[in-house]
């Protein structure tokens, strides 16, 4: 609050040419970490871009309320390089006792703007934006300080194209957009396609997932084909209540999702503060993908782009995976690129992205994938979100599942979810 009152802390006089230069002081203010954290994931894979582009980073942790307490720089570094598999060289510090100045600082999670506004020695200031963080809260003080960060006159670095407009819009905020890259651990694997599976993202500790959204659309499908749908759910450590039995797989390494997505006929990944990254990584696949409309989605595949956006609306949702298992039922089988042309017979309507199927889905899906990677940045594009044990590179079959429970509305609170990660147990929203 001193900061809001008595304004940042002056920039350092800018040097003539520094915009231009090949090899600039970075340094990074994170909130804390634990493994799972997508946003920590691909700050941490940009982080090692930068350095390979020349850039000296550093990496700031402000842990006001002491959440990684007891972990030393060492350890935390050791969980960025081992547990996220980002090979970066920055040195970690936690606080701030050693600040030594930046030609740029870079916040991320929006309580590390507050600090970065206050650290002196600095030239230049920039806000990686991953999310919408004002609607990771109830009305509450950290709706009022989170939105207030995007007034600061920081530029921002925006995940999608419907992100930056919505700050400029609400805030005034000024900035450019990155674009997210894929990690090439999620390809399709040579494994048989099954018609009956459907993979939801449940990852229930970030609320702004929409995961009970994803479990009512799941209650109708089960409830129009009891014993006849095949559901699985991953990204959390504990599994969730629920009407219909279901496999559950925690927190699953790249490598391992890779196979599920490869196996199964669909899946449902939602976000409402800024367009899933979850779906591009299912699509790689092979695998289509549902998200949610009006949250970014349209920003960046397009409304006629390869993710599937649909209403907030569970029955509608149930529809479209509806479609998508009777696509794969009915032999449209997704392929590799390529494969056919996929051109309509003379005199057949054109499809509309209602009607898609799975197999042009997928197609469109893999292409975009590929075209993605010919175009993005090495600055600002790496990111391999969860990174676990690697299956052997000599893998020619999917991993077992990893000791799925059936769980129903019934499940007794004592089932106990997979061990953690060793890297920190610390909660963060980011």
């Amino acid at each position: 609050m001193r900061m809001l009152h008595e304004g940042p802390v002056a920039l350092a006089e800018a040097i003539p040419g520094m915009s231009r230069r090949e090899r600039l002081r970075i340094a990074v203010v994170v909130p804390p970490f634990r493994f799972g954290s997508g946003g920590h994931d691909a700050l941490f894979q940009v982080v090692s871009r930068l350095e390979e582009r020349g850039h000296v980073c550093t990496l700031w942790v402000d842990d006001p309320f002491r959440e990684l307490a007891g972990q030393s720089p060492s350890a935390l570094r050791r969980s960025i390089v081992e547990s996220f598999a980002a090979p970066v060289k920055a040195p970690v510090y936690t606080g701030f006792d050693h600040w030594h100045g930046a030609d740029v600082v870079c916040a991320t999670g929006w309580q590390t703007v507050y600090r970065a506004l206050g650290l002196p020695g600095c030239r230049a200031r920039a806000y990686w934006v991953n999310d919408y963080e004002p609607a990771f809260y109830g009305t509450s003080i950290e709706t009022y300080l989170s939105a207030m960060t995007y007034k600061q006159g920081l530029h921002c670095i925006g995940g999608s194209p419907w992100l930056l407009d919505l700050l400029r819009e609400r805030y005034g905020a000024q900035g450019g957009v990155f674009r997210y890259g894929i990690d090439p651990d999620y390809r399709e694997r040579p494994v048989e396609r099954r018609s009956d599976t459907v993979v939801l993202y449940a990852r229930t500790v970030t609320p702004r997932r929409a995961v009970a959204l994803g479990v009512l659309a799941l209650e109708e499908l089960w409830r129009r084909r009891p014993d006849r749908v095949r559901i699985v759910m991953f990204g959390d450590e504990h599994p969730l209540p629920a009407s219909f039995p279901y496999e559950f797989l925690g927190i699953v390494s790249p490598n391992e999702l890779s196979w599920i997505y490869s196996e199964a006929t669909a899946g449902l990944a939602f976000s409402m503060t800024n367009t899933s990254l979850v779906p591009q990584d299912m699509m790689a696949c092979g695998l289509p993908a549902i998200e949610l409309e009006g949250f970014g989605g349209e920003s960046v595949y397009g409304t006629e782009g390869p993710i599937e956006l649909a209403p907030y609306d569970p029955a509608s949702i149930a529809d479209r995976l509806e479609r998508l298992l009777d696509d794969r039922g009915s032999g449209s089988a997704a392929t590799a690129p390529g494969s056919s042309s996929h051109a309509p017979s003379p005199g057949t309507p054109p499809r509309t992205r209602s009607s898609m199927s799975c197999e042009r889905r997928c197609e469109r899906g893999s292409r975009a994938s590929a075209r993605r990677e010919r175009q993005r940045s090495p600055a600002w594009s790496g990111r391999s979100r969860q990174r676990g044990p690697a299956l052997p590179a000599s893998a020619s079959s999917p991993p077992a599942l990893l000791s799925c429970r059936r769980s129903s509305r019934r499940a007794k609170s004592r089932e106990r979810g997979p061990r953690r990660n060793r890297s920190s147990s610390a909660s963060a929203s980011w």
